[in-house]
């Protein structure tokens, strides 16, 4: 008897210094939709020297697919991989089975001085405006769209909190005080069915944005910040509330 116990104490040592010894959890793999904007006819705006929009959002969206394969954890999509022109249903495609859309603009001014990344994130149903219609329905037939209700406002806090988490990180590659995230009537990413924005990296008009966007070290450092922007959303506790 004593044999017996002594082997089975024996296991349950070695499994909880496995137990202990064992890695980690690795944080789930995240699916991820690049819309680099623009494209083919379509040129976006243009600096005053000639960059243009659709140039520089396909670069930045190779780098950053790139550096999330170097980190490891994301799977990255690319809406489009050349400079072309295509249908808004061809890229609502590359959607399916994603986890997150973030679509990559750089944005202009007349005068010249705005400055800075700025975030949208698609206007939708209100959490109050949800409440609402609920109250206004009785009967059983309602539960269907009581549920899209649920489903569409889900989506719309999550697109918020995302919007959030990345202006938060490309406004420290700027140096720049923190300015809200903005909702916005963005035709297409309303359709989606998951988190969506819609990404201004920053002004093409403004001579020390232009700097920055083609600089490579500081390139990096906004794909970088994206990438931790992605990653502090996807583990936000508050997503599960």
């Amino acid at each position: 008897m004593r044999s017996i116990m002594g082997s089975l104490f024996l296991v349950l040592l070695s499994l909880s210094c496995a137990w202990a010894q064992a890695p980690p959890l690795s944080p789930p793999l995240l699916k991820v939709v690049i819309d680099p904007g623009h494209g083919g006819k379509d040129k976006g705006v243009s600096s005053a020297q000639g960059t243009m929009e659709k140039d520089l959002a396909l670069a930045l969206a190779r780098e950053l697919r790139e550096e999330a394969r170097a980190m490891g954890g994301f799977q990255v999509r690319l809406t489009r991989e050349e400079d072309e022109t295509f249908p808004w249903i061809r890229r609502k495609d590359a959607s399916h089975g994603a986890d997150i859309w973030v679509s990559i603009h750089f944005n202009s001014d007349f005068v010249g001085k705005a400055r800075g990344p700025r975030v949208f994130f698609p206007s939708g149903w209100t959490l109050e405006g949800v409440k609402g219609a609920k109250s206004s329905r009785s009967n059983a037939s309602d539960v269907r769209a009581i549920l899209e209700d649920m489903v569409a406002t889900k989506k719309a806090n999550e697109s918020l909190l995302l919007a959030e988490h990345l202006q938060r990180v490309l406004e420290s590659v700027w140096s720049m005080g923190s300015r809200p995230s903005t909702e916005a009537q963005l035709m297409g990413l309303m359709d989606l069915e998951i988190p969506s924005v819609l990404v201004e990296v920053g002004f093409l008009s403004n001579p020390s944005d232009l700097k920055l966007v083609q600089d490579s070290a500081k390139r990096k450092a906004i794909v970088k910040a994206i990438l931790r922007g992605l990653r502090a959303f996807s583990l936000d506790p508050r997503r599960q509330q």
